[in-house]
């Protein structure tokens, strides 16, 4: 597996790794207009110490080697934790990230090219159905769960089967949002003018899309099923 060196450029890290943005942006690196020289001029310049790239590499390394979990091993509070640490934490950081990028882009871009104002409207709309469906989960749904598997009660069962199906709805809903975007964004393709700011955005979307379709399958069909005798 290639790592990044300090001839790799800031732009080209952020394509390859797009979770390397929020390093960046916490060392106030410029990766887009400024993407395209290499990380080790632009640490020495700002004198920053170069375990930014050590860190950088640490974490890309550990995103091409995360281990299958194996689910029988836990029981569903457990899995339930798994889904708040591993989904919900950066799912809320992904998309307050993406507010900023989908909004600057439909900003410059937009009046141009109304696509990006449609893709604006679309994501600003799963966000806030995002938000709430993982407010009821948190609130409502997990709590119910965990309750469930101390009490083993018909009743608390019954109530969990009428709150899974709607959860299950809410996962197409947002399922067919992403369809959207992808359809309104031509398969996230940039145009060749396409700046930096606008082909992260693509990118930092399409690591979105993954993360939800991992997240929803881990409880439509690992979670769930925990509760479905």
């Amino acid at each position: 597996m290639m790592l990044f060196t300090t001839e790799t450029k800031t732009g080209d890290i952020v394509t390859k790794f797009p979770s390397s943005s929020k390093i960046f942006k916490a060392n106030k690196i410029d990766f887009c207009c400024g993407g395209n020289r290499p990380i080790g001029e632009v640490l020495l310049e700002k004198n920053l110490p170069t375990s930014i790239l050590d860190e950088i590499n640490a974490l890309y390394e550990k995103s091409q080697n995360d281990p299958v979990t194996e689910w029988e091993q836990y029981s569903a509070s457990e899995i339930i934790d798994i889904i708040l640490e591993r989904y919900h934490v950066p799912t809320y950081e992904l998309l307050d990230e993406l507010t900023f990028y989908v909004n600057k882009v439909a900003r410059v871009h937009g009046p141009h090219q109304p696509h990006l104002l449609e893709m604006q409207d679309v994501f600003s709309q799963m966000k806030e159905e995002m938000g709430v469906h993982f407010k009821k989960e948190e609130m409502m749904l997990f709590p119910q769960m965990k309750k469930y598997e101390q009490t083993n009660a018909p009743d608390d069962l019954a109530t969990l089967g009428m709150m899974i199906s709607q959860m299950e709805v809410d996962h197409d809903e947002v399922g067919n949002m992403l369809s959207k975007l992808r359809e309104i964004t031509s398969e996230y393709q940039v145009p060749e003018d396409g700046c930096n700011t606008y082909q992260l955005t693509y990118l930092k979307l399409e690591e979105l899309e993954s993360l939800t379709f991992d997240h929803v399958h881990t409880e439509n069909n690992i979670l769930f099923r925990r509760f479905q005798f």
